[in-house]
């Protein structure tokens, strides 16, 4: 199987590519950051940052690319592996993409997507009687209450 799921933010514009027949492809590099940390003995272990190529020649996600990243976009990508080989001055080449399957765009928060986040419904309080067992709200999400419904869709 192959598949990867990386995510990231993008560290420049990206590059669009129309042709004459009006399909597009774009392609982008995003930043994949591993936080710094201190071991027990008080080794200090930098924060390191990889590159990773991003491509896609399907043009409805070229065109949602094209709208909505920029630098700096926060964005989740299902994709796969792709090496691609050429030889420079006798030498061979290689690079590794992500070629895109599913694209999804983070949250706007200042510098980034301009795509406003879903609307979210507040969780309405429930009403505890002395009959409903206490539970730790802390971890759990509210009990679902469904509406009884006489023309169920199966």
């Amino acid at each position: 199987m192959n598949t990867v799921v990386v995510s990231g933010r993008l560290g420049a514009d990206p590059r669009i590519t129309i042709f004459d027949n009006g399909g597009k492809s774009a392609s982008f590099n995003i930043a994949i950051t591993e936080r710094g940390y201190k071991k027990q003995d008080g080794t200090e272990v930098p924060e390191k940052t990889d590159w990773i190529r991003i491509e896609t020649g399907r043009s409805g996600i070229a065109g949602v690319i094209e709208k909505y990243l920029k630098k700096g976009s926060f964005v989740v990508i299902e994709g796969k592996l792709r090496n691609r080989e050429w030889e420079k001055d006798g030498v061979k080449q290689y690079l590794t993409v992500v070629s895109i399957e599913n694209l999804e765009l983070g949250p706007k928060n200042g510098e980034g997507n301009s795509i406003p986040p879903p609307e979210v419904e507040e969780p309405k309080p429930v009403k505890q009687t002395p009959n409903t067992p206490a539970r730790n709200t802390e971890f759990s999400a509210p009990p679902v209450q469904y509406e009884q419904e006489d023309d169920l869709p199966f």
